[in-house]
């Protein structure tokens, strides 16, 4: 039986990386889905739709770092599409009430003994070859003390506890814009609502940008360029996200001459502001 495990950032991949190793030593005929052991070359979202059609349940790792990440809302969306047996969020130093997008519509719970011990018995009654309760309670109560270890460790280790409240628009940026390009990929109708779930948070991380501008102690002319700056990072972001999904209209060309033409006026704008006087 299959199981997909869903992540995002550092600390999520060694989450998940725990819960990957785990898995099969309470459960042998649990077989781990856990994106990194995708082959190099291979079509993200092909060859995640694929291993959802053959998964019964999902587990998603929301960590601070990850709960607004949009690769995270892509494979939450994908996993809501699939309609699992079971989608079980994890939480891990997140408040329900913080979710956001395809993650709220699950039943969430905080990362604690009884919710994965839940969660294993839930695993074990979709198994074509179950384990009696006792069974499930031993090997459970034998290796739940490792995979504990190895999350307190992930979530104590002063690098990856860091949570970047604040990540800078670069960062934003290319994480979006790598989904992007994932999502342009495909055409697939079904891939619809993930690709506007990404633009819905290409908008909010927008807005969020312009508002810590607005509020920011510096000068007028410092603003202007930032938010110049931002509104041209957006723009990319957002054309390239609308452009698999127009390119069969008979105004595509006119519309994608246009937009180069804007983007162009911008970033010349952008450099007169930045030139010191």
């Amino acid at each position: 039986m299959k199981v997909f495990i869903s992540w995002s950032g550092e600390r999520g991949k060694k989450i998940g990386e725990a819960f990957r190793g785990w898995l099969p030593d309470v459960l042998q005929s649990v077989q781990p889905f856990y994106s990194p052991d995708i082959e190099k070359g291979q079509r993200w979202s092909a060859e995640i739709e694929q291993n959802l059609k053959e998964c019964q349940v999902g587990i998603i790792c929301v960590t601070p770092e990850s709960m607004t990440s949009p690769w995270l809302m892509f494979e939450s969306g994908a996993i809501s599409n699939a309609k699992l047996n079971r989608v079980c969020p994890l939480l891990f130093q997140v408040e329900s009430t913080q979710l956001t997008g395809p993650l709220s519509q699950f039943q969430a719970t905080p990362y604690s003994v009884e919710e994965v011990r839940k969660l294993i018995q839930s695993i074990n009654g979709f198994s074509t070859a179950p384990l009696t309760d006792a069974q499930t309670e031993r090997t459970f109560e034998r290796w739940w003390p490792e995979l504990d270890k190895l999350i307190s460790a992930a979530l104590k280790d002063p690098i990856l506890s860091n949570k970047p409240s604040r990540r800078s628009l670069e960062d934003l940026v290319q994480e979006t814009l790598s989904t992007v390009r994932t999502l342009a990929n495909t055409s697939r109708d079904e891939d619809s609502i993930n690709h506007w779930i990404v633009l819905f948070r290409a908008m909010l991380d927008l807005g969020i940008a312009m508002e810590r501008i607005a509020e920011s102690n510096i000068d007028f002319q410092d603003k202007s360029v930032q938010m110049l700056q931002t509104t041209i990072h957006h723009l990319r972001l957002t054309l390239n996200l609308a452009q698999p999904k127009i390119a069969k209209a008979g105004s595509y060309k006119e519309l994608q001459v246009e937009a180069k033409s804007l983007m162009a006026k911008l970033e010349s704008s952008l450099e007169m502001l930045e030139i010191p006087f």
